[in-house]
């Protein structure tokens, strides 16, 4: 019996915990722009009318206050990867992928602060979304501990 009643209050935290309710006055992904990531954006292009299926603002929105409820620190290991590996960062409608840039040097690994992939959103959001009917999809590269590398913000971010 307290196995059951353990197992059904479990269930309710992780339903309460999921986002669908999220204030849509609220920027999830502003996080707080105090805290002092790893990265620096260098590039951001506009990918929406490529995508077939871009996610929505709402879906970055809780693609971003998912990515706060993780730990502060994501590893990028690009060390011994192809040039075409991606790896998933954030696995949500609005995805969030890291990878190589092709044609260079990509024996590192680097890290990754919450901050950093959020404030990335962040800006494709204001950036591309009003050009889109509120829809999003966009690349760019980034330096994060000194290294290069490729971000995807998409569906299909994988």
């Amino acid at each position: 019996m307290r196995r059951a009643t353990l197992i059904i209050s479990l269930f309710l935290t992780a339903i309460t915990a999921l986002p669908q309710g999220l204030n849509p006055s609220i920027n999830y992904c502003a996080g707080n722009k105090q805290t002092v990531g790893h990265c620096e954006t260098l590039s951001y292009v506009d990918t929406t009318t490529a995508a077939s299926n871009p996610p929505s603002v709402k879906e970055c929105q809780e693609a971003c206050w998912s990515t706060f409820m993780d730990a502060g620190d994501w590893a990028v290991p690009l060390a011994g990867k192809p040039e075409d590996y991606r790896q998933r960062m954030v696995s949500s409608p609005c995805g969030f992928s890291m990878g190589i840039i092709p044609n260079t040097s990509h024996d590192f690994s680097f890290a990754m602060n919450n901050q950093d992939i959020a404030d990335i959103i962040d800006e494709v959001v204001k950036r591309f979304a009003p050009l889109h009917g509120g829809r999003v999809a966009a690349e760019g590269t980034v330096r994060c501990d000194g290294h290069e590398a490729r971000w995807w913000v998409s569906r299909d971010a994988r």
